[in-house]
């Protein structure tokens, strides 16, 4: 399941990155080294690889030990782990001048929508 769940965020993200080639934020500084901002990264923007990929983690490993621990005190402290970690992976690579708030909110979105409903398909039911 860990290994689907990644690899469906990281073919999503990819297939949007080079259908919508966004230019990242340091493109339009003018201290970027010009080759910087010719190399083709520099058009995939959105969405976020960085925040997809740490909120698939981070939402499968909730979602999973929840799922163990059903009545668990802890289920709290659990998601909101789950959320804050790709939130500040997001502030950073918003900081860094990789990517527009909106690239890093889609991007933790989609990872956590996917993390999250990988395991629930995969549920005994």
């Amino acid at each position: 399941m860990w290994f689907q769940t990644n690899l469906s965020t990281l073919m999503l993200t990819d297939a949007v990155k080079n259908s919508v080639r966004r230019n990242r934020p340091f493109v339009y500084y003018d201290g970027a080294p010009l080759a910087e901002r010719m190399e083709a990264d520099a058009r995939k923007s959105f969405f976020s690889g960085h925040a997809s990929l740490t909120a698939c983690n981070t939402f499968f490993a909730a979602k999973v030990w929840s799922d163990m621990h059903p009545d668990s005190r802890w289920a709290p402290v659990v998601w909101s782990a789950a959320a804050l970690v790709p939130a500040y992976v997001a502030w950073q690579r918003v900081e860094a001048g990789k990517h527009y708030p909106s690239d890093v909110v889609v991007g933790t979105v989609v990872g956590a929508a996917v993390g999250y409903l990988i395991p629930t398909i995969h549920l005994d039911r």
